[in-house]
């Protein structure tokens, strides 16, 4: 993917999600991603989510490292489980990116943890709100439709035997 189409797309995706009604009622949703992962394979979502319903993980700080980790060893960790990270930051410019992926890179050394990271650099109240996010205090676990981006099941902070089971359910399509 070059250059241009990733900024396209990504401005697309903002500008869709920044001009959806803050009071809008429906259901909670991924809009249309074009980015990136922390390997530096190009990635779309939600058509590009590893599973017909996937666990993404959201971070928007780095204090949420820990929650991300917790849920992935406690959801992820089953190879039968599709899991994406979604790590979402303000964008503030291409040096600020690429400090933020070259300390990520340092501090996420295997593969298959690279390769499931994907970066959103701008836009992002838009896409938490899209998302059903209200805080950021958290890393929030949700389950997402591929087919239409629809937000099935949402828990946020630490793992508990409820919440995943919650999720559990959901992914499995009990929910």
């Amino acid at each position: 993917m070059r250059r241009s189409q990733f900024l396209r797309g990504t401005a697309a995706c903002l500008l869709a999600a920044a001009f959806r009604p803050a009071f809008a009622a429906g259901p909670a949703r991924l809009p249309m991603i074009a980015s990136k992962a922390l390997d530096g394979r190009a990635v779309s979502l939600p058509d590009g989510l590893p599973g017909e319903r996937s666990m993404v993980i959201v971070t928007t700080k780095r204090e949420h490292t820990e929650g991300r980790v917790a849920w992935a060893d406690r959801m992820g960790g089953h190879a039968a489980v599709p899991l994406v990270d979604l790590a979402i930051f303000d964008d503030y410019g291409a040096m600020f990116r690429g400090l933020v992926e070259s300390e990520m890179k340092k501090g996420i050394p295997d593969a298959v943890s690279r390769a499931r990271l994907v970066l959103v650099f701008g836009g992002k109240a838009a896409l938490l709100a899209s998302l059903g996010i209200r805080s950021e205090d958290r890393a929030v676990a949700l389950v997402v439709e591929r087919a239409t981006g629809l937000v099935l099941a949402s828990e946020a902070g630490a793992p508990g035997e409820a919440s995943a089971a919650r999720l559990s359910a959901a992914l499995r399509g009990r929910a």
